[in-house]
């Protein structure tokens, strides 16, 4: 199983000048890090990282990470496009197994381990706590990840939210890299979203909840600041007592 990780954007509204949103610190590491280290604590061992958006500063941070992890480089130069053209840009990769991270999302590191370990080859984690956010192109119903337009009215209040981190098998890859090469010329109105809803109307993807773990995704101000104010001390805390838990 390989990794992506999608390092290249920017928040909403970001003025120019402004350190790179993986760069931006929890607790003394980057977004980034953070990221790759779950990766690895996963037991994947080879990741590509395609960034764009101060590239070099980006790649810098990357190669002061820990050398066990094989790490690959994929330049995405439309960043101002939208995120879909960060997975054209890291397409070679979707012949495997892969997991799929935005460096836009604080989550605890052990979820990607717990979602690799997962039994069915395509799965996203999801909370169970959390209805979708109203920009959502796909929610999980009943266990399993849908298309938002699919959901009868009656179910829509049971809908839940996908934190945006994918697990996919070959085939579900297959159907991916199809859809991003036949539609990147687009232009800015092709997304991540765009992308994964045509993955979950053809192949079966299972839901993972993260349970009671706590976690943000990070598009702007407001959220970072919330993030520095009280989710990052929620996310180490959660780390901590997930360690204690673990089997010796």
């Amino acid at each position: 199983m390989r990794a992506i990780v999608l390092a290249d954007g920017r928040w909403q509204h970001q003025p120019p000048g402004f350190t790179p949103s993986c760069l931006l610190k929890v607790r003394g590491r980057t977004l980034l890090e953070r990221l790759l280290t779950s990766v690895q604590y996963a037991g994947i061992r080879f990741a590509t990282c395609v960034v764009g958006c101060g590239a070099e500063e980006v790649v810098a941070d990357i190669r002061r990470f820990n050398p066990r992890l094989e790490i690959d480089l994929a330049m995405n130069p439309d960043h101002e496009r939208g995120g879909a053209h960060s997975l054209y840009a890291g397409r070679a990769q979707l012949c495997d197994d892969i997991v799929v991270l935005d460096t836009s999302i604080l989550f605890p590191i052990p979820l990607v381990k717990i979602l690799v370990e997962f039994e069915y080859e395509s799965a996203a984690l999801f909370d169970p706590r959390e209805g979708p956010a109203t920009s959502a192109d796909v929610v999980v119903v009943d266990q399993r990840v849908v298309p938002i337009g699919s959901v009868p009215t009656p179910l829509a209040m049971e809908c839940r939210s996908v934190l945006g981190v994918f697990k996919f098998g070959r085939r579900a890859c297959a159907t991916l890299a199809e859809f991003v090469d036949a539609n990147v010329a687009i232009g800015p109105g092709f997304a991540y979203g765009d992308a994964y809803r045509r993955v979950v109307e053809e192949h079966q993807i299972a839901a993972v909840s993260v349970d009671d773990a706590p976690w943000r995704r990070i598009e702007s101000q407001t959220d970072w600041s919330v993030v520095t104010e009280r989710t990052s001390r929620e996310v180490v805390l959660w780390e901590i007592a997930h360690a204690r838990r673990a089997p010796s």
